[in-house]
């Protein structure tokens, strides 16, 4: 759904679309964009969204999982938020960013829901970002909520991030 959704819209209005995407929504959105084949059915979704997205912004994202989902509910090794599921491992795994032209990720060291170390990576670090926003002792369902200003920065290119990424 989210594949057509993203493509109706572009189609709709001619350009590309910006895309904001909070906690499990960020690994779903990414397999959307991504395309290829599901790691479970083997369905295949089609090509790379990439052109279609200009601007895309992970909010307290699972992009390499979840640190507390070992094996259990959610957690499972094939399209589970383990670390090393195979649906973890499949959008992870090109080295080029896929996203959209530009893409961010917001995230607070404190995230009670998705942990921080997920397989040697920051949880919601996403992968090949051009910028991040790191929030203090701010819960996970707050980070979507309190961040709208730096959001709406990234999707308009404003955003400078000053830290650099240390993990």
């Amino acid at each position: 759904m989210i594949r057509q959704f993203i493509i109706a819209v572009t189609e709709y209005t001619g350009s590309q679309v910006d895309i904001v995407a909070y906690s499990g929504g960020v690994a779903i959105s990414r397999k959307a964009i991504l395309g290829g084949a599901c790691v479970d059915t083997g369905e295949e979704l089609g090509d790379r969204l990439t052109g279609f997205i200009n601007t895309f912004v992970a909010v307290a994202g699972v992009s390499y999982g979840m640190e507390t989902c070992l094996t259990q509910k959610g957690g499972n090794l094939i399209n589970g938020v383990n670390c090393n599921s195979q649906y973890m491992r499949d959008i992870n795994f090109p080295d080029n960013r896929y996203e959209g032209t530009f893409s961010y990720f917001i995230y607070s060291d404190t995230d009670e829901i998705i942990g921080q170390q997920c397989c040697g990576h920051l949880c919601p670090e996403l992968k090949n970002a051009i910028g991040f926003s790191r929030q203090t002792n701010m819960p996970h369902a707050n980070v979507i909520l309190m961040t709208e200003d730096i959001q709406l920065k990234m999707v308009q290119h404003l955003w400078k991030t000053i830290n650099q990424m240390k993990i």
